[in-house]
């Protein structure tokens, strides 16, 4: 390295010790280095290699899986709120739009909560390297405050590329049928108890 006076043009790199910074010291890891295999061909190959979570590495020190989970659970908080924001502005939008005659705004929050997270489950599985915990905030937080029922339309979806078409279809019914006796149920107690 040559060496000059401050504001020569010279590039210096400070002295490696206890206060260089972490970037100075090693080179930033490509983070899209891990997903680069899935851009040359089909979002498929994903699913051949096994998705690990990102606490189950086993060097992980208990302070950084803290950390993670402060982060996650942090995450899911805020976008939480947003997606019940979300969920009330459509709510109210769609009311004034086509009245209340009939569940429009709750059917068009499923629908789309439902595209939502099939979407974003495919894309942040498959072709977009994202933060564990901002995929967790928005997938659970976010989609679950703006809706439930996308979750279920989600694993209703996996049981049928399994090839469980028994199984996904008694998982719909049940679901529709047990959550409205559920319901149903709840109103009872309520107006009786």
């Amino acid at each position: 390295m040559r060496s000059g006076r401050a504001g020569d043009g010279v590039r210096r790199e400070p002295p490696a010790g206890l206060m260089t910074p972490v970037s100075i010291r090693q080179p930033r890891r490509d983070r899209r280095a891990r997903f680069r295999h899935f851009r040359s061909g089909h979002g498929r190959q994903a699913s051949a290699l096994p998705r690990r979570h990102p606490l189950d590495i086993p060097d992980i020190s208990a302070t950084t899986r803290r950390r993670f989970m402060i982060k996650t659970l942090a995450a899911i908080a805020f976008f939480g709120s947003l997606g019940c924001w979300a969920r009330y502005g459509q709510t109210i939008f769609m009311q004034n739009l086509f009245g209340r005659g009939f569940p429009v705004a709750v059917l068009s929050i499923n629908v789309l909560g439902s595209f939502l997270i099939g979407f974003l489950f495919v894309l942040t599985a498959e072709r977009v390297a994202i933060d564990p915990a901002i995929r967790t905030g928005v997938l659970t937080g976010f989609l679950g405050g703006y809706t439930t029922f996308s979750t279920f339309e989600l694993e209703t979806l996996m049981l049928v590329e399994n090839g469980e078409i028994v199984k996904s279809a008694l998982y719909v019914l049940l679901s529709v049928v047990l959550g409205f006796i559920g319901a149903v149920l709840g109103v009872y107690i309520a107006r009786n108890v």
